[in-house]
């Protein structure tokens, strides 16, 4: 803030020959200077509010997102439930199939069908343990994302919550401010009224004084 200048009374010269000469005081550059600081401290306010407001847009945008990626994440996981469920089955009906097959074996030398069979089912059960494999790495990747989401989630809202505090405490600091300022324009405009009634009563006892004179 600049420094203060002090305040001046214009007080008017003493004329000669009976003249009286009316002459508003000058008024201090002062109260343009106060109401100029008063609407830098609400710009910035103005400013601090939008800020503070964006942020909070931004954290219910990473909220959703890690919503999202939540419900993506279990709904991988019930897929690859089932599907290892299905492998399990696959697989005990394939240990059957080669039981099956080798008691076969002993009786008859070749069974086609059963063969054929055999083989699309292990060639099924190696697609199923692909689509699984996939599926676990795109979980894995899902989970470490979910992690750094929510690592990021908790910077924000801690950022967020110190923006706030920040900011209420810019909010009474500049309410404050502006009491002392308007409290300070009131001084200001008592002493200059002041200033004015006693120049007026002067002119007034001049007047009076130079009218005894005459008579």
């Amino acid at each position: 803030m600049e420094k203060e200048k002090p305040f001046k009374l214009f007080v008017p010269p003493r004329l000669s020959g009976g003249q009286v000469s009316a002459v508003k005081p000058q008024t201090s550059a002062r109260t343009t200077g106060l109401c100029q600081n008063i609407e830098a401290m609400n710009e910035l306010y103005s400013k601090l509010y939008k800020e503070a407001e964006k942020i909070k847009r931004w954290k219910l945008t990473v909220e959703s997102e890690l919503k999202q990626k939540e419900r993506k994440l279990q709904e991988n996981r019930k897929i690859i439930e089932a599907q290892r469920k299905a492998i399990q089955e696959l697989q005990a009906s394939i240990f059957e199939n080669e039981k099956l097959s080798l008691k076969l074996e002993d009786e008859i030398c070749e069974n086609k069908d059963l063969l054929k069979e055999n083989s699309a089912s292990r060639h099924l059960c190696n697609l199923l343990k692909e689509t699984c494999t996939h599926f676990t790495e795109k979980s894995t990747k899902y989970e470490h994302e979910r992690e750094e989401t929510r690592q990021l989630y908790v910077e924000l809202n801690n950022n967020v919550e110190r923006m706030i505090m920040a900011f209420e405490e810019l909010r009474v600091q500049a309410e404050n401010a502006r009491l002392e300022m308007c409290f300070k324009l009131k001084e200001e405009a008592e002493k200059v009224d002041k200033a004015e009634k006693e120049w007026k009563l002067e002119v007034s006892m001049k007047e009076k004084q130079d009218m005894k004179e005459k008579c």
